[in-house]
Protein backbone atom coordinates (compact mmCIF):
# COMPACT_ATOMS: atom_id res chain seq x y z
CA UNK A 1 0.00 0.00 0.00
CA UNK A 2 1.21 3.56 -0.86
CA UNK A 3 1.79 5.60 1.84
CA UNK A 4 0.69 9.09 -0.23
CA UNK A 5 -2.22 9.68 -2.62
CA UNK A 6 -2.19 7.95 -5.62
CA UNK A 7 -4.20 7.64 -9.52
CA UNK A 8 -3.00 5.39 -11.99
CA UNK A 9 -3.32 6.03 -15.12
CA UNK A 10 -4.77 3.56 -17.89
CA UNK A 11 -4.02 0.28 -16.21
CA UNK A 12 -5.68 -2.70 -14.56
CA UNK A 13 -6.27 -1.94 -10.95
CA UNK A 14 -9.66 -4.16 -10.26
CA UNK A 15 -7.54 -6.33 -7.83
CA UNK A 16 -5.72 -3.40 -6.26
CA UNK A 17 -6.84 -0.63 -3.75
CA UNK A 18 -5.85 2.08 -6.01
CA UNK A 19 -8.17 4.54 -8.23
CA UNK A 20 -7.22 4.23 -11.58
CA UNK A 21 -8.23 6.82 -14.49
CA UNK A 22 -8.97 4.96 -17.93
CA UNK A 23 -10.44 4.87 -20.85
CA UNK A 24 -13.91 3.33 -20.92
CA UNK A 25 -13.32 -0.02 -23.84
CA UNK A 26 -16.08 -1.28 -24.27
CA UNK A 27 -18.19 2.09 -24.83
CA UNK A 28 -15.39 2.90 -27.04
CA UNK A 29 -15.66 -0.06 -29.12
CA UNK A 30 -19.44 -0.43 -29.17
CA UNK A 31 -19.53 3.56 -29.81
CA UNK A 32 -16.50 2.52 -33.22
CA UNK A 33 -18.92 -0.49 -33.87
CA UNK A 34 -22.31 1.11 -33.69
CA UNK A 35 -20.99 4.05 -36.17
CA UNK A 36 -19.32 1.67 -38.64
CA UNK A 37 -22.52 -0.50 -38.47
CA UNK A 38 -24.82 2.48 -39.09
CA UNK A 39 -22.26 3.44 -42.26
CA UNK A 40 -23.75 -0.08 -44.12
CA UNK A 41 -20.82 -2.60 -42.79
CA UNK A 42 -21.31 -5.99 -41.85
CA UNK A 43 -18.42 -7.47 -41.68
CA UNK A 44 -16.15 -5.92 -39.20
CA UNK A 45 -12.65 -6.72 -38.25
CA UNK A 46 -10.45 -5.79 -35.01
CA UNK A 47 -6.95 -5.88 -34.97
CA UNK A 48 -5.38 -5.65 -31.53
CA UNK A 49 -2.14 -6.17 -29.67
CA UNK A 50 -1.27 -8.91 -27.13
CA UNK A 51 -3.87 -10.84 -25.54
CA UNK A 52 -1.94 -10.18 -21.84
CA UNK A 53 -2.31 -6.58 -22.25
CA UNK A 54 -5.53 -5.72 -20.23
CA UNK A 55 -6.78 -3.01 -22.60
CA UNK A 56 -6.47 -4.80 -25.87
CA UNK A 57 -8.00 -7.72 -23.73
CA UNK A 58 -11.03 -5.75 -22.85
CA UNK A 59 -11.27 -4.49 -26.48
CA UNK A 60 -11.24 -7.71 -28.06
CA UNK A 61 -13.92 -8.76 -25.76
CA UNK A 62 -15.78 -6.15 -26.01
CA UNK A 63 -15.92 -6.56 -29.85
CA UNK A 64 -17.00 -9.86 -29.88
CA UNK A 65 -20.02 -8.93 -27.49
CA UNK A 66 -20.94 -6.06 -29.40
CA UNK A 67 -20.85 -8.07 -32.47
CA UNK A 68 -22.93 -10.77 -31.56
CA UNK A 69 -25.52 -8.08 -30.06
CA UNK A 70 -25.84 -6.60 -33.43
CA UNK A 71 -26.02 -10.25 -35.43
CA UNK A 72 -22.61 -9.05 -37.53
CA UNK A 73 -19.71 -10.68 -38.77
CA UNK A 74 -16.52 -9.82 -37.17
CA UNK A 75 -13.06 -11.21 -37.34
CA UNK A 76 -10.21 -10.51 -34.72
CA UNK A 77 -6.42 -10.33 -35.65
CA UNK A 78 -4.36 -9.87 -32.72
CA UNK A 79 -0.49 -8.83 -32.69
CA UNK A 80 2.09 -10.07 -30.29
CA UNK A 81 3.78 -7.38 -28.20
CA UNK A 82 6.98 -9.24 -28.85
CA UNK A 83 6.37 -9.49 -33.10
CA UNK A 84 7.17 -6.35 -35.59
CA UNK A 85 4.04 -4.38 -35.28
CA UNK A 86 4.19 -3.43 -38.93
CA UNK A 87 4.51 -7.01 -39.86
CA UNK A 88 2.40 -8.36 -37.57
CA UNK A 89 -0.31 -6.20 -38.81
CA UNK A 90 0.20 -7.24 -42.58
CA UNK A 91 0.04 -10.42 -42.02
CA UNK A 92 -3.35 -10.26 -40.15
CA UNK A 93 -4.76 -8.04 -43.01
CA UNK A 94 -3.30 -10.41 -45.37
CA UNK A 95 -4.72 -13.91 -44.01
CA UNK A 96 -8.25 -12.17 -44.22
CA UNK A 97 -8.41 -11.51 -47.76
CA UNK A 98 -10.73 -13.01 -50.51
CA UNK A 99 -14.23 -12.40 -50.34
CA UNK A 100 -15.13 -12.21 -46.69
CA UNK A 101 -12.87 -9.29 -46.34
CA UNK A 102 -14.28 -6.59 -43.83
CA UNK A 103 -15.56 -3.88 -44.77
CA UNK A 104 -14.43 -1.95 -42.17
CA UNK A 105 -11.42 -2.39 -39.54
CA UNK A 106 -11.28 -1.46 -36.15
CA UNK A 107 -7.85 -0.64 -35.29
CA UNK A 108 -7.12 -0.93 -31.29
CA UNK A 109 -4.94 1.58 -30.89
CA UNK A 110 -3.21 4.89 -32.85
CA UNK A 111 -0.07 3.17 -34.21
CA UNK A 112 -2.30 0.14 -35.18
CA UNK A 113 -4.17 2.03 -37.25
CA UNK A 114 -1.39 3.95 -38.85
CA UNK A 115 0.26 0.08 -40.02
CA UNK A 116 -2.77 -0.74 -40.79
CA UNK A 117 -3.15 2.28 -43.63
CA UNK A 118 -0.11 1.02 -44.90
CA UNK A 119 -0.50 -2.22 -45.35
CA UNK A 120 -4.09 -1.97 -46.80
CA UNK A 121 -2.60 0.20 -49.14
CA UNK A 122 0.54 -1.79 -49.98
CA UNK A 123 -2.59 -4.81 -50.80
CA UNK A 124 -3.66 -2.00 -53.39
CA UNK A 125 -6.63 -1.38 -51.13
CA UNK A 126 -8.24 1.91 -51.07
CA UNK A 127 -9.09 3.82 -47.27
CA UNK A 128 -11.95 4.66 -47.29
CA UNK A 129 -13.03 3.50 -51.20
CA UNK A 130 -12.45 -0.24 -50.33
CA UNK A 131 -12.38 -0.60 -46.72
CA UNK A 132 -12.76 1.93 -43.79
CA UNK A 133 -10.85 2.02 -40.77
CA UNK A 134 -11.25 3.55 -37.51
CA UNK A 135 -8.24 3.88 -34.76
CA UNK A 136 -8.38 6.07 -31.51
CA UNK A 137 -5.87 8.67 -31.07
CA UNK A 138 -5.74 12.18 -29.71
CA UNK A 139 -6.38 15.20 -31.48
CA UNK A 140 -2.58 16.22 -31.30
CA UNK A 141 -1.85 13.20 -32.86
CA UNK A 142 -4.39 12.89 -35.23
CA UNK A 143 -2.44 15.75 -37.28
CA UNK A 144 -0.06 13.27 -37.93
CA UNK A 145 -1.82 10.56 -39.29
CA UNK A 146 -2.94 11.65 -42.46
CA UNK A 147 -0.10 9.89 -45.01
CA UNK A 148 -0.38 10.40 -48.23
Amino acid sequence: MLSIPSVVLSANTKDLPLACVDLDNVGAVRTAVDYLRSLGHRRIGHIGASPTAFDSRERFDAFELVVREAGLDGMRGMVPTDFDWKIGIADVLKSWRGPGFPTAILAGGFGISLHALDALRAMGMSVPGDVSLSGSTTTRRRRFSLRR
